[in-house]
């Protein structure tokens, strides 16, 4: 059995006006039986200026370093890679697509998580 435990560190950015909190940095690791697997990347969300003082202090992350990070939908494709051996090959795509049309990143990692116990619930039930 795959257990995957994720970790997405995010701050508040500002958007048409409004503050969102958006994705700084994807964090996983996998267990399936004897093996284990890490993944972490740091992510430069859309319209970031810099860290909040709390994220900063919190996390010791300085603005430079999310300004030269990817962007969340190529952190995603990173992160779906990752996981591919794991996975049946059609699953990946099918979880990754959703995700990377959603314009808020916190709101994507959702629907991501969302898709993925969807398909683990019908892969388990094989």
């Amino acid at each position: 059995m795959v257990h995957i435990y994720i970790d997405a560190e995010c701050d508040a950015v500002k958007i048409n006006g409004k503050y969102c909190q958006m994705v700084v940095s994807l964090g996983a690791v996998l267990k399936k039986d004897a093996q284990e697997a890490t993944f972490y990347s740091l992510v430069c969300p859309k319209n970031f200026r810099r860290l909040t003082s709390v994220v900063r202090k919190m996390t010791h992350l300085k603005d430079s370093d999310i300004r030269n990070a990817n962007s969340f939908p190529d952190v995603l494709k990173q992160f779906m890679q990752w996981l591919q051996p794991y996975m049946e090959s059609s699953s990946c795509r099918m979880i990754e697509e959703p995700c990377c049309r959603n314009a808020h990143d916190i709101i994507a990692i959702r629907l991501c998580l969302k898709e993925f116990l969807i398909y683990k619930s019908r892969f388990q039930q094989r």
